[in-house]
């Protein structure tokens, strides 16, 4: 993993805590039964940030392995968790996560794929792999049609944020994919997924993504009277709802 991946978060860490979405109940309920992860399982969630995942397997009970690079986003992610017993914080990348040989059944990774090395990503899970063990990959892809809110938003992006086309650009493949799971066969799976927000938390939530303008950007505060319009403009009783697709790609490796 790149320094500038590690650190793209720096300023934007308590803003993706607080309004990056989470994950589908459905999302696990399906793993229980298709990969049958349980209580009983050990699981590293590498590139953990916050720690959103690592929640989700802390409350199915699973002793955790939050691996991250970040420190700022590590320390949120271990003020978040600390009172889980199961909860583990290491600092490492997806290439060198400090986690001992054999250690896990499952290695997760939520939104942060896109940032590995893929081939060293790929020696390190079958290093800290247990026999039989499966990788799992993430995301909640954003959908950017669906209902005048979401065109709009996503035409603000694409207006104000000079890095959101290189963003939309840069989607995992399934070259890239097969890359890491090699001959075995990987299966896929798909759960839709809802974020209500308010007109803060709309604003906070363009403000978490590492493309959006900063506060000496010159359009930065066009940018949120155009959020803001928006949400005066299409929400509902006070609210609106970012739509997405969570995507889970899993197997053995």
């Amino acid at each position: 993993m790149m320094t500038d991946a590690i650190h793209r978060f720096d300023e934007r860490s308590e803003e993706y805590d607080r309004f990056r979405p989470s994950y589908p109940v459905e999302m696990m309920n399906f793993l229980r039964v298709e990969v049958g992860l349980d209580a009983s399982h050990v699981v590293v969630d590498v590139g953990a940030g916050t720690g959103k995942l690592t929640e989700i397997l802390l409350q199915n009970e699973n002793r955790a392995y939050a691996v991250e690079p970040n420190d700022r986003m590590r320390v949120i992610a271990e003020r978040n968790l600390s009172r889980y017993k199961k909860y583990i914080s290491v600092k490492g990348t997806a290439e060198e996560m400090n986690v001992p040989d054999h250690a896990a059944d499952f290695v997760f990774a939520a939104q942060a794929f896109h940032w590995f090395d893929v081939r060293r990503a790929r020696q390190e899970f079958r290093r800290i792999l247990r026999g039989g063990g499966m990788v799992v990959l993430i995301w909640n892809v954003r959908n950017t049609h669906g209902s005048d809110f979401l065109t709009a938003y996503n035409e603000i992006l694409r207006t104000y944020s000079s890095g959101y086309a290189a963003h939309e650009r840069d989607k995992i493949d399934d070259e890239k994919i097969g890359s890491l799971y090699g001959s075995r066969k990987y299966k896929t799976a798909y759960f839709p997924y809802s974020q209500t927000l308010s007109e803060d938390g709309l604003v906070e939530r363009i403000l978490s993504n590492t493309y959006a303008p900063s506060p000496d950007d010159d359009n930065y505060e066009e940018m949120l009277d155009a959020v803001r319009a928006l949400f005066g403009e299409l929400n509902k009783d006070g609210k609106v709802y970012i739509e997405y697709t969570t995507n889970v790609v899993y197997g053995a490796l």
